[in-house]
């Protein structure tokens, strides 16, 4: 199953391909690994977060 038909099953999902990176985006990106990481925090954290 290819990576878009996978994100498409789940209501929400982000499917990040323009990265500008290779396979060691945590090298190479960083900031969007810890963006993304963060993004998943707060969204399961949910409404008690205070935010």
């Amino acid at each position: 199953m290819g990576l878009t038909l996978l994100a498409r099953k789940f209501p929400g999902a982000r499917h990040v391909t323009k990265t500008r990176s290779d396979h060691n985006i945590q090298n190479n990106q960083p900031q969007l690994v810890i963006d993304a990481v963060r993004e998943v925090v707060e969204k399961a954290r949910g409404p008690q977060s205070g935010k």
